[in-house]
């Protein structure tokens, strides 16, 4: 799987892609895969900016933060006359990061997140990770490839910092060792697992 994600075109992956044409909101995004950007700015997130670009998956990263009006909290895609609706999920707050809170807690969030996000791929649409805190909408993005990709924590934030260049936020130790968990979390699930996912997600997953 490692080998997938290392596979893809440099000009897929981020800072290095060709830009978007002039007034597109991709101009304000970091891309971090082509179905996946992270931004700090609230302001880029209009329903207008984002469905002229097939964003109809807004990920917010804070249990606090609003996104407006524009972004109802809603957790399923809806069409309405012939248009997708903006769909955010909220996340975590950052508190679910301290290593004294049961990891436990924070799984299904993780969970949750990733089939929200395979739900936009699988109908050729992207996704935007909100966060007015950068690093977390990349932890966000990190953990999200570790599942899918099956990465080491390690070599997961090695390539967001490959494709983000200068625009890269160090992770804490808490994050890293969230990360960890969550990895050692996904060998566990495939171990039990009787078929092969791109997802640990099962209905059997270790809790």
């Amino acid at each position: 799987m490692e080998n997938d994600l290392n596979a893809l075109p440099v000009n897929e992956l981020g800072a290095s892609a060709q830009k978007a044409e002039a007034g597109s909101v991709l101009n304000g995004f970091i891309k971090i895969a082509e179905y996946m950007y992270v931004t700090d700015n609230k302001e880029l997130l209009s329903r207008e900016g984002l469905t002229a670009e097939d964003i109809s998956h807004v990920i917010v990263s804070e249990i606090r933060e609003t996104v407006g009006d524009d972004c109802p909290s809603m957790v399923s895609v809806k069409k309405t006359n012939g248009f997708l609706v903006i769909v955010p999920i909220t996340l975590f707050h950052a508190l679910d990061l301290d290593p004294n809170q049961p990891f436990k807690e924070l799984v299904p969030r993780f969970d949750s997140v990733n089939l929200f996000i395979e739900n936009a791929r699988k109908i050729s649409q992207k996704v935007v990770i909100y966060c007015k805190d950068r690093t977390l909408a990349y932890f966000v993005a990190a953990q999200y490839n570790i599942d899918y990709y099956e990465l080491e924590p390690g070599k997961a934030v090695h390539h967001l910092m490959k494709v983000t260049g200068s625009d890269w936020s160090e992770l804490s130790k808490k994050c890293m060792k969230r990360l960890t968990e969550w990895r050692e979390l996904g060998k566990q699930r495939r171990a039990q697992s009787s078929t092969e996912r791109k997802l640990s997600l099962s209905i059997n997953s270790i809790r």
